[in-house]
C-alpha cells in the first residue's frame, strides 16, 4: 500500500507536502503535482502495475488527514512499556480498507447492483476502528474540496450516530 501513500511519506521524510515551489502558473509542476492530489482525492488512485485501486475519500485519510494514533514504547530491557499518543497520518488497515470501499459502493453504486448509484449503507461495530477519524477526514475532504468537480461548492454533509458522545464526547465532529 506504499504506492497509495506516497505524499504523506513525503511529508514525514521532508516536513513538507512538495519540494515543487508554490506558482499559480496551470503548466508549473507545483500546480500539476497540485492538481493530480486533488483529482486523486475526489475519484481515487489506481495502481498502474496491479490495478488495485483506492477511493478518493481513502485516499485524502491516508495522504491529509492526521490522527492519534498509539505508539508502543520500550523500556531498557526490551519490554512494552505504557503507550504514548502521538498525532501522525494514519496506517493502513484492512478494516479502513473495506469501509472505505463499502462508502463509495453505498454513495455510487459498484459491481453489484451494475454502477447505478448508490442506495446508502450503514456500519455496526465496536469502538477503536477508526470510524470517527474516518467519517471526520471525509467532512474535512466535503468542506475544503468538495467530493468531486461537479460537487464542489455549497456542499453539504449530515452526521448522524446513536447517542451524542459518539458526536462529540470522543466521536466525528470534535475529531473534525
Amino acid at each position: 500500500m506504499e504506492y497509495f501513500t506516497e505524499t504523506a511519506n513525503f511529508y514525514k521524510k521532508n516536513g513538507k507536502f512538495t519540494n515543487y515551489r508554490p506558482n499559480p502558473n496551470p503548466n508549473s509542476p507545483y500546480m500539476q503535482w497540485f492538481k493530480r492530489e486533488i483529482y486523486r482525492c475526489w475519484y481515487g488512485c489506481v495502481r498502474p502495475e496491479d490495478g488495485e485501486w483506492i477511493p478518493g475519500n481513502m485516499y485524502f485519510y491516508l495522504n491529509f488527514y492526521q490522527i492519534q494514533l498509539l505508539k508502543k514504547r520500550k523500556d531498557a530491557k526490551g519490554q512494552l512499556k505504557k503507550s504514548n499518543r502521538v498525532v501522525d497520518f494514519p496506517r493502513v488497515w484492512e478494516g479502513v480498507y473495506w469501509r472505505y470501499h463499502y462508502i463509495e459502493q453505498a454513495q455510487n453504486g459498484g459491481i453489484y447492483n451494475n454502477w447505478e448509484g448508490g442506495e446508502g449503507g450503514c456500519e455496526i461495530s465496536s469502538r477503536g476502528k477508526s470510524k470517527s477519524y474516518s467519517m471526520a477526514a471525509i467532512l474535512v475532504k466535503y468542506f475544503t474540496m468538495g467530493e468531486s468537480e461537479e460537487v464542489k461548492e455549497a456542499v453539504k454533509a449530515l452526521v448522524v450516530a446513536a447517542q451524542k458522545e459518539y458526536l462529540t464526547a470522543d466521536g466525528i465532529l470534535n475529531k473534525y
